[in-house]
């Protein structure tokens, strides 16, 4: 089932990535991003040779031996030439080992492909993770940017009311030059909001695998940092980890290959066989066959075939280890990962049913009433900057909440989308 799996996700990413090697289009949806990074990524193309590498050596492992030709010449009485012979054989043989040897060996290396392919999906799985991390970090920044841009050109039009109220005599010097502060710090939180913005939209182009000569400003970003519910409980999420993770999967297999590798090793006790035919001429009668059946005996088996026993009982019982420690780390990271998605869950509620509609309310009545001269500057100073705050914090909150959804994917080993509330 693994094979088909992984074919599944070669083909889609070679469908949906077809072409864009060198073109990143102009507008990017996630899903796109996604595409574009499987077929690109050098590292998950390391990972695809890696499964080319382990069929190899499965081809390879399962051959058997070279076969062996020999001609050889008997009874020439000395000073004469091979032509002389009193015998000469020409020999064919070929060396195998038990049955049951064989298609232990055969199992062990098919192992090792789904291992490989195990390995893949891992790093599909953990380069889709990044790659929605990247594309929800930079429409985060994006939207930081344009509070930024707004509370710019709230802080210009207030500068020039300050300073008309000034020279009405309505306000005070010190209104004026705490507005002309406030203007100066709004134009260097844009700096900060853009270059943030560009290294996180280098970042994403690296993880898309793409080289250095793609401009990362070239693509807008067609999706949106979005609050979408899902209903899942952490008994939900660990009976999918336990049936979807690659990770424990593959700490599965490992332990079924050990164990097979156990096997292989008693096997060892086995006899191999060599079958030998060969051509027999006498005196230059031609006409004469022959054929020859070996056994190998392990006549040293206290030796090398114990020490290769006991190597692989040892090998088995770290394999099982190694999957225990695998399932009890993937029981926290899921257990860790809802109680994140609970916090963040949480916060967003939070910012959207209070905090961003009284800070947004406040800052309405501030206006109103700065606009009527009922308030000073710095009281419509400290609403504005409460709103400013309440709408950066809730884009950081919306972010977070879209990570700890990505960080449960993550642990699952699979997409939630089952989960969402339609």
């Amino acid at each position: 089932m693994s094979r088909f799996i992984c074919l599944f996700m070669i083909l889609l990413a070679y469908k949906a990535g077809y072409g864009q090697d060198s073109v990143v289009p102009q507008k990017l949806s996630l899903e796109n991003a996604i595409s574009i990074a499987l077929n690109n990524n050098p590292g998950l193309k390391k990972s695809g040779s890696e499964i080319e590498a382990s069929k190899g050596k499965y081809l390879g492992g399962v051959a058997l031996p070279a076969p062996t030709l020999s001609l050889e010449y008997e009874g020439v009485p000395s000073g004469k030439g091979p032509g002389g012979y009193g015998e000469r054989y020409f020999k064919i043989g070929q060396a195998f080992e038990f049955p049951t040897t064989i298609a232990l060996r055969s199992s062990l290396l098919s192992k090792g492909v789904d291992a490989a392919e195990w390995d893949y999906n891992t790093a599909s799985m953990l380069l889709t993770s990044r790659v929605k991390n990247s594309y929800y970090s930079v429409l985060a920044k994006e939207e930081k940017l344009k509070i930024a841009k707004e509370n710019l050109t709230i802080a210009e039009d207030f500068i020039h009311k300050a300073e008309l109220r000034l020279n009405l005599g309505e306000a005070t010097n010190l209104e004026y030059l705490t507005a002309k502060v406030q203007y100066a710090q709004a134009r260097n939180e844009i700096s900060l909001a853009e270059n943030e913005l560009k290294t996180t939209r280098n970042e994403l182009c690296c993880v898309l695998g793409l080289d250095a000569g793609h401009n990362a400003d070239d693509c807008q970003l067609t999706d949106s940092l979005s609050y979408r519910e899902y209903n899942f409980n952490s008994e939900d999420l660990l009976r999918w980890a336990n049936e979807k993770n690659p990770l424990l999967k593959k700490a599965s297999l490992m332990v079924n290959s050990a164990s097979i590798s156990r096997s292989l090793a008693w096997s060892g006790l086995l006899p191999g066989f060599e079958v030998e035919y060969f051509n027999q001429a006498i005196d230059g009668r031609k006409g004469f066959y022959g054929f020859s059946l070996g056994i190998s005996v392990p006549l040293w088996f206290m030796f090398s075939q114990r020490g290769d026993i006991q190597e692989a009982s040892a090998n088995l019982r770290g394999a099982e280890y190694d999957l225990k420690s695998a399932e009890n780390e993937l029981t926290l990271n899921v257990k860790n990962a809802f109680l994140n998605y609970q916090n963040e869950n949480r916060q967003v509620k939070l910012y959207r049913g209070e905090i961003l509609p009284q800070a947004q309310e406040a800052y309405r009545s501030a206006k109103i009433s700065y606009d009527a001269g009922e308030i000073s500057y710095l009281e419509f100073l400290g609403a504005r900057q409460t709103l400013i705050t309440a709408k950066s914090s809730y884009t950081e909150a919306l972010l977070n909440y879209n990570l700890s959804l990505t960080a449960i994917e993550e642990a699952i080993g699979a997409s939630l989308e089952n989960f969402l509330i339609k």
